[in-house]
């Protein structure tokens, strides 16, 4: 499998696996096996998509069968929260929902378990559209992405419960997927219609993110957390699940939002920050401003790697853990396994490989006839090896602008 750009593919190409609607990801455009023709090409142009999946005998030995499974786990997340969030009276999720959610976040987190290696075939994998639940699903996803290169830290900051408890990332998921339902709300409509598409966008030229610079402290849009943590409550869901719901606009470095104090009934005032935050919800958190980042204002979407990019920069100094930031930047892989890549020296390549030190310098296999070795094989590259050489183009997009270098790991255990 090859993910190639749209403007790459010519007529008489089969596809490797089926092409989703780019703001429907539910919807199957065209399936595997399927012959391009130039007025299809032209015609998935039209609609939006921007990169597909195809043959290319230099990626033979690459499986396609487990990224379809994993993939469609996460379609049947899509279906039940399209058609619950469809439907929903948004005043309380009832507990036959909660158990329906978490038998499906947990083959997820089972198949990505078993199948982390192609955890890594983002495209494949990630929807787009600005809809509540498909921005839920990609959430829960990612975050459950997170946790699992974070087990040992989530078992340490989950000290009071028994190992196989505290290492469960079922919750993790369940919190990811819900942690938005507030925005149901009928009062809270027009105010989600409008945070959803300016949460898209990157950082302004001030330096402040604008889902919350537009966000004043007597805006409705800041009661969804606390109305999804009433709406879950009624529903019996775990608390590991509630939380996540109620502190994900909560910051490591306590400037965020809602007030815990009504809540607490004393115990705690303001925002929480630091470590009080639940490590499920610092993990949403995160997440939840990857998955906004990914997106134009449109909803299309953009590249992993100008997203990782801009998590980056000063305006979100200060807001998330920095063990689960670090975490982040080197779970979501910048460039999707199986991306056709031009290096820095012109020539072309396909991602096979993640480097989780430095994401930006992943293992490729040269696409080039004069690249195969002696034995006819196609030469694998690890790019780390090579300081000569980048990745300058992804898919078909120019990504050099966003090439970005990791710097030493995060301690496991942040300072108290």
């Amino acid at each position: 499998m090859l993910l190639c750009s749209i403007d790459q593919v010519t007529a008489g190409t089969s596809l490797a696996a089926p092409v989703q609607h780019p703001f429907r990801p539910e919807t199957e455009l065209l399936s595997e096996d399927f012959v391009l023709s130039d007025g299809i090409i032209t015609r998935l142009r039209e609609l939006g998509v921007k990169a597909v999946w195809v043959y290319h005998d230099a990626m033979a030995d690459m499986p396609s069968v487990i990224a379809r499974e994993l993939t469609a786990k996460r379609q049947a997340v899509y279906q039940h929260l399209q058609e619950d969030f469809a439907r929903m009276d948004a005043r309380t999720v009832s507990a036959g929902r909660v158990v329906l959610y978490r038998r499906v976040l947990m083959e997820l987190v089972c198949e990505l378990l078993s199948n982390r290696r192609f955890a890594g075939m983002t495209d494949h994998l990630l929807g787009g559209g600005t809809d509540l639940f498909h921005h839920s699903a990609n959430v829960a996803y990612l975050s459950l992405l997170t946790g699992i290169s974070l087990e040992s830290y989530i078992v340490r900051e989950r000290p009071r419960l028994a190992q196989e408890r505290s290492r469960d990332l079922t919750n993790l998921g369940l919190g990811g997927m819900l942690h938005d339902i507030g925005k149901l709300e009928p009062s809270l409509a027009r105010q989600r219609h409008r945070h959803e598409v300016h949460a898209a966008t990157p950082p302004d030229r001030d330096g402040i993110a604008v889902d919350d610079a537009e966000a004043c402290d007597d805006d409705p849009y800041r009661r969804h957390p606390m109305l999804g943590h009433q709406m879950l409550r009624a529903g019996r869901a775990p608390a590991s699940a509630l939380i996540c719901v109620l502190a994900h606009h909560q910051r490591f470095d306590g400037r965020g939002w809602p007030d815990m104090s009504l809540l607490s009934q004393g115990r705690l005032e303001g925002p929480q920050k630091g470590r009080q935050i639940h490590i499920f919800a610092r993990i949403v958190a995160a997440a939840n401003v990857l998955e906004n980042l990914m997106r134009e204002a449109d909803g299309s979407r953009l590249p992993p790697i100008v997203a990782l990019h801009h998590l980056q920069q000063p305006p979100f100094a200060g807001w998330f853990d920095p063990v689960v930031a670090d975490a982040v930047l080197r779970s979501l892989p910048p460039f999707p396994m199986g991306a056709h890549v031009r290096l820095s020296d012109g020539s072309h390549a396909a991602v096979v490989g993640p480097n989780l030190d430095q994401p930006c310098r992943p293992m490729v296999r040269l696409l080039g006839e004069s690249q195969r070795d002696s034995e006819g094989r196609y030469r694998t590259l690890a790019l780390e090896e090579h300081p000569a050489l980048s990745v300058a183009e992804c898919a078909g997009t120019d990504v050099r602008p966003w090439v970005f270098h990791m710097p030493p790991r995060q301690s496991i255990v942040p300072a108290a």
